[in-house]
């Protein structure tokens, strides 16, 4: 992990770095003073090279110290988080929306293959694929909020002041976020049913009277665990990282619009902030995933261990 964060500092203070144009000028405008355009550039380590501009941020991120936003006058790091928190709602409820629709889905139509179920997995994976998520977004707005009327078209309610009212707020984006991830979610579940359906231990334990709700949540749902779980934690990654475009239709405040206004501004500590934090969330998501691994599957542990003791040896 720590490896992983080092790389993505250096790259995105790198690339950060590198947008063109004089971002002193782009944040004091058209009237400033000589006095006043040396300070900015000194606060944003513009005036400093590649690798000494690096290694000054970097050590005040390790102190905790993220910088200072210049558009938005305050420390970036509570900016950064406070954003975080309706990214990371929108994220979770998409999250289990997709959940919720993709698993059963792609359970039933690996065990019917050319079924109903599987024909509908299908729709959903070509619309998924195929119809960019704003305009999902902008159809769901037209039906649900234009027409119907019976759920608001834009902002964010947190779920600790009001859980009903923040659910219909969540609800338009959410699904929109979702059918990408149903697809995605879907296909891999239902390959790996397929796959496993079809394994000695499944066939056993059909043939000592298990019946298919049994076979199907024991033993069926087990062995396909990783290959779900890998899936779901990328599609939470990209669902956190790529909700900027779904963020600015319905008004949301999160890290999508946060780093949108900020690359208009040119507000580079806020840049560097989010894209660490992002990463942060990221990598700390997959070591999840990988202990996730070892729970659902106990031969992964005891192969860990024996290449462990064949080092040791």
């Amino acid at each position: 992990m720590i490896e992983v964060l080092f790389v993505v500092s250096i790259v995105g203070f790198t690339i950060v770095r590198l947008i063109p144009g004089d971002q002193a000028r782009v944040i004091l405008g058209d009237n400033f003073t000589q006095e006043s355009y040396d300070q900015l550039r000194a606060a944003l380590g513009l005036d400093k090279s590649l690798a000494e501009g690096y290694v000054s941020w970097i050590s005040g991120v390790l102190r905790g110290d993220f910088g200072y936003s210049f558009s938005l006058h305050h420390d970036v790091l509570p900016i950064v988080l406070q954003y975080l928190v309706p990214t990371l709602w929108l994220a979770l409820f998409s999250a289990f929306l997709a959940l919720a629709v993709a698993i059963p889905l792609g359970i039933a139509a690996g065990q019917r293959q050319g079924g109903p179920a599987d024909v509908t997995l299908n729709v959903l994976a070509m619309a998924g694929v195929s119809v960019p998520g704003f305009i999902i977004s902008l159809l769901l707005v037209r039906i649900f909020a234009v027409e119907l009327k019976i759920l608001p078209v834009a902002g964010f309610v947190s779920p600790a002041d009001d859980l009903l009212e923040a659910v219909s707020h969540l609800l338009l984006p959410a699904v929109a976020l979702a059918v990408v991830q149903i697809a995605g979610i879907g296909r891999v579940t239902r390959a790996a049913v397929v796959d496993v359906a079809s394994s000695d231990f499944v066939r056993t334990a059909r043939s000592k009277g298990a019946g298919p709700a049994r076979v199907t949540l024991v033993h069926v749902l087990r062995a396909v665990g990783i290959p779900i779980l890998t899936v779901v934690a990328q599609s939470f990654g990209s669902l956190v990282g790529g909700a900027a475009v779904i963020e600015t239709i319905f008004s949301i405040p999160g890290v999508g619009q946060l780093m949108l206004s900020s690359i208009q501004h040119r507000d580079i500590p806020v840049i560097q902030g989010t894209i660490l934090v992002v990463a942060t969330i990221y990598v700390v998501l997959y070591a999840l995933v990988d202990i996730g691994y070892s729970a659902i599957d106990p031969r992964i542990r005891i192969t860990g261990q024996q290449s462990k003791k064949a080092r040791n040896q």
